[in-house]
C-alpha cells in the first residue's frame, strides 16, 4: 500500500497475469480430461488432477488464496475425500490458528522447516 502508484500498477498486472494464465491452463487441463477443483478451501483449488498427479498452473501462488479462503470462511475441504469441515468444530479438527501455523511453517526454507518438523514430531495431523 505504501508503494508508488507505478509499482502498485505492476503488482496488479502481475496478479492478473498469473490468474489469467492459471485459469487458461486449468481450463485446458479440464478439456484434456483432467479434473479441476473450484472449491477454494481445498488444497487442490485450481489444480489440474490427472490420476494421482496434480499440476499447479498458478506456480504455488494459489496457496495464499486457499489460506485466505479458509480463514475467512472458517471451513476446510479435504482434497482426498472432498468433505468440508468447520474449523475447530470438533475435537482434533484444525482451527484458524492451525491454518495460520501450517501456512507459515510451509513457507519456511528447507532447513528451518526441518527443525520445525523435528520439534513438532510428536504431534499428528487429523486432516
Amino acid at each position: 500500500m505504501s508503494a508508488s502508484p507505478a509499482v502498485r500498477k505492476e503488482y496488479l498486472k502481475s496478479l492478473f497475469a498469473i490468474a489469467s494464465v492459471g485459469t487458461v491452463i486449468g481450463s485446458l487441463g479440464k478439456l484434456a480430461g483432467g479434473e479441476v477443483s473450484r472449491e477454494l478451501t481445498s488444497s487442490d483449488a485450481g489444480k489440474v488432477k490427472i490420476g494421482n498427479t496434480r499440476l499447479d498452473p498458478f506456480g504455488g501462488f494459489q496457496q495464499y488464496v486457499v489460506a485466505a479462503s479458509r480463514l475467512i470462511s472458517g471451513q476446510q475441504t479435504s482434497s482426498t475425500s472432498g468433505n468440508t469441515y468447520e474449523l475447530g468444530s470438533k475435537y482434533g479438527l484444525p482451527t484458524r490458528l492451525d491454518v495460520l501455523k501450517n501456512f507459515g511453517a510451509n513457507k519456511l526454507a528447507p532447513v528451518p522447516k526441518f527443525a520445525y518438523d523435528l520439534l513438532n514430531a510428536n504431534q499428528t495431523s487429523t486432516i
